[in-house]
């Protein structure tokens, strides 16, 4: 009876070491990958801040591509007047020669 017993311990111990060991490399395996997200995120927090080369040189370009951007939109609205412009003009003009010519 006795050794049922010691059996009967030593199999749950073995299964609680057995859990045991698989929970802890399941944890180890976690921090590996909380570890790697820690250093990609320190890594993307330097890319965005301000003080760094890549930062600025990308605020100064989306500043750049505002400013061309404003600058074609200026464009397209002036052109768009002259066409219509010259179309008023071209309209004008075939009666204007319309009634010269009667």
């Amino acid at each position: 009876l006795m050794e049922w017993g010691v059996n009967l311990n030593a199999r749950k111990f073995n299964e609680l070491r057995t859990q045991a060991d698989r929970k802890g490399a399941a944890l180890k395996s976690r921090l590996d990958e909380l570890r790697a997200l820690k250093v990609e995120q320190e890594a993307l927090q330097k890319m965005c801040a301000a003080d760094s080369a890549e930062a600025t040189r990308t605020k100064e370009l989306v500043g750049s591509i505002e400013c061309v951007s404003d600058e074609i939109d200026k464009r397209l609205h002036y052109r768009r007047q002259l066409e219509h412009l010259l179309r008023r003009l071209q309209k004008n003009q075939v009666a204007i020669t319309s009634h010269v010519n009667r």
